[in-house]
């Protein structure tokens, strides 16, 4: 069931399942949710403990590569311009070069993200949390601890729950968050700018999860700006 927000957006009843260009997964968008416009969008105050909104910077992704540009959008927002195709180089452990082709859109692995990452100074932390209540519950914790602390937090999502070896998996920015609302604003790298979502509690449970690549938990990235820089 879509839920309408006083702003006018609309919460995902089925978040995009697949890590594809807008371009390409242009029909299932539309029928999965509605765009938000800047002037529609009323972010939430930020009170720690009851909700918070960081503003990003929106990019669209490329085919497969939206865990790159949800980084790309976090780096831009702490200051540093790192496009999404040299943080999946990074992350392969090679040198970028943007004059040389670019033709690697496999999907890139939190690990090797932050494995890339590390390489030019930002220490980034995985966590992974139970697929139940109980790890949903910690997991939001965590969240919103974080986004009260001025750090975004990226995750993992799939929305059909079985085992998948293909890309099923879409990685997104949590940018917010509302205890009274009940849910989270995102910022995602697959749909057109600004990329603003709302998704309830609920349905991020159901959502939130890492199986896209196999892995039976609720899979997160925490942040953190570059090392020496506070």
């Amino acid at each position: 069931m879509l839920r309408r927000t006083r702003a006018g957006l609309i919460a995902f009843a089925a978040v995009v399942a697949s890590c594809l260009t807008p371009a390409v997964n242009s029909q299932k968008i539309e029928h999965a949710t509605a765009a938000a416009t800047e002037n529609e969008f009323t972010p939430p105050p930020n009170v720690a403990g009851q909700s918070a909104w960081i503003s990003l910077r929106h990019q669209a992704q490329e085919t497969n590569l939206c865990v790159p540009t949800s980084a790309s959008i976090i780096l831009d927002y702490f200051g540093d311009q790192v496009s999404p195709r040299e943080i999946k180089e990074l992350s392969m452990g090679r040198r970028y070069s943007p004059d040389k082709p670019f033709n690697d859109f496999s999907i890139t692995l939190f690990r090797d993200l932050i494995s890339g990452l590390d390489r030019i100074g930002y220490s980034w932390k995985e966590r992974d949390y139970a697929d139940d209540p109980k790890g949903m519950r910690r997991g939001i914790a965590d969240i919103e601890h974080s986004l009260d602390g001025g750090l975004p937090v990226m995750i993992d999502t799939t929305p059909v729950r079985q085992h998948t070896s293909n890309g099923g998996g879409h990685t997104f920015v949590v940018a917010g968050y509302s205890v009274s609302q009940q849910a989270v604003y995102v910022v995602d790298p697959n749909v057109p700018a600004p990329g603003t979502r709302v998704i309830a509690f609920r349905e991020l449970e159901s959502i939130w999860n890492s199986r896209g690549v196999n892995f039976d938990k609720r899979g997160a990235v925490f942040p953190r700006r570059r090392r020496g820089k506070h």
